[in-house]
This record gives structure tokens, sequence and C-alpha cells, in this order.
């Protein structure tokens, strides 16, 4: 009788003991795996190799976008409304995530975030009666900077935004210019298509307005001519890209785009 119980208990020890290994078996698999230190020193060999293999001339763009597909999960951008400011998320294989922001180009002084602060300090400097060199060591040295990813500023950049804000000397009266039927001067026609003046001007250069003379006078004036159908198809112009447009003039199948046999450049 006593070794019949002593036999049952024993059994019942046994199985407790293998119920529980394999409970510990269980917990172990789900556990993650643990490096050896042989191991991590490789892994960390591996990264340290990193920026030469990708700054390798043998490296391709291929392998480049494979190597960050093996690195990071996941980019996440998100725009500071219509400013330069972009911020950037980046989710690492690993679990680790890091933050940047970063500047893009705009097209405009307003879509700046520090607008407001320029404007206000541009106002002190017309108040100080500064040069336009003493402004841009100011605007510089305060952490301003201009839209389209331009660096530094320049005299021509800061006397346009502060007569732009009416600020400083008051420019000379415009000369009177006689105008023919549907002829712009080009800052007037440029207002009219919402470019910048800039832009407008690179097309006259480049043969993409369909008439244009430019006085012989100073201020030597552009003056394009510009009726209600070239006004539209200017406008559609606009809202291409300037490689596409030269792909298209290239191929000879853009018929919104003027050839350039139309363009006249001549002086009153």
């Amino acid at each position: 009788m006593v070794a019949r119980q002593l036999a049952q208990d024993w059994e019942a020890k046994l199985s407790a003991q293998k119920q529980l290994q394999e409970e510990y078996q269980r917990f172990c698999c789900q556990q993650p795996r643990q490096l050896s230190e042989t191991e991590k020193h490789s892994i960390r060999q591996l990264a340290n190799s990193l920026p030469a293999l990708w700054n390798a001339e043998t490296t391709t763009h291929a392998q480049r976008k494979e190597i960050i597909r093996q690195v990071i999960q996941a980019i996440r951008v998100k725009v500071e409304g219509e400013s330069e400011l972009v911020h950037v998320n980046i989710d690492w294989a690993g679990g680790f995530s890091s933050h940047a922001r970063i500047i893009r180009p705009v097209g405009k002084w307003s879509q700046l975030s520090n607008y407001p602060q320029l404007c206000e300090c541009l106002t002190q400097c017309a108040q100080s009666n500064m040069t336009a060199n003493e402004i841009i060591t100011r605007l510089h040295q305060q952490g301003f900077y201009p839209p389209k990813r331009q660096k530094t500023f320049t005299q021509e950049m800061v006397r346009a935004l502060m007569r732009q804000l009416g600020l400083g000397k008051q420019s000379p009266p415009k000369p009177h210019i006689l105008l023919a039927d549907n002829e712009w001067r080009l800052p007037d026609l440029a207002r009219e298509l919402d470019m910048p003046a800039a832009t407008l001007h690179s097309w006259v250069q480049r043969g993409w307005v369909k008439k244009a003379r430019q006085l012989t006078q100073p201020p030597k004036y552009w003056i394009i001519w510009a009726d209600d159908n070239e006004l539209e198809r200017l406008r559609k112009q606009r809202q291409r890209s300037a490689p596409d447009i030269l792909h298209q003039r290239w191929k000879g199948e853009d018929p919104t785009v003027a050839p350039d046999s139309e363009m006249t450049k001549t002086s009153p």
C-alpha cells in the first residue's frame, strides 16, 4: 500500500517536472533571440561600413535603393501649411525612429514661416536708414534666408522686397510709354499672368512669346504683344514645366508654344 502511494507520488512529480520543462521551452521560444558578442561585433562592423558602401563609385542606384529597403521601414513627411518647413519621421529597422526638419524651396516671400519677422526687421532697418549691404548683414545675422533655396540675400533682392513693402526711398516715376494695341510692359503682363517677372523675361529670351521688343532708352523696358488668344496660350504654358515645354518643342508636338520664327525683338 505504501509502495503504491510512493509510486503514484513519484509519477506525479515526474509529470509536473515534464510540464514545467515544456512550459519553459515554450517561454524560451517566445522570447527574442539573444545575439552573441561575435554577432554584435559583426553587425557593428556592417553598420560602420554602410557610409563607405553608399558612397562607393561601384554602388549602383538599384543597390542603394535596396540598402534603404533593408534599413528603413517607413518615412512620413508633413509640410507646415504652405511654408518651407517640412517634418520628416523615419522608422528604422529594429524599432528606432528619428525626426528631422528640412527646408523645401518655396516660390513666394509670404510663404516663409518667418515672413512677419522678416518684414519687421526690414522696417526697423529702413527706419535706421541702413544701406543694402548693412541690411543684408543684419538679415544673415538674425538667421533669415530667401525663398527658392537661395542661400544669401543680394542687394537687388533686398531692394525689390523693400519696394514691395513700401519701405525705403520711393522709386522715381515710371516714364510714359506709348503702347500699341495689345502691347504690355513686361512687369504688367507678368502680374496679369500671375507669374514672376523674371520667369516671363526668361520666356522672352527663349522665344516662348510671340512678339517682344525692347526700348533703346533707359530703363530699356521689354514690351510684349499679347491679345486675348495669346494671353490664354501663355496661361496654359504657365501651368507646364520648363523641361516639358522644351521636350515638346524639340518634338514639334506642342501647339501652345510659339515657334522661334514668330519671335520678334525690335527697337522702336
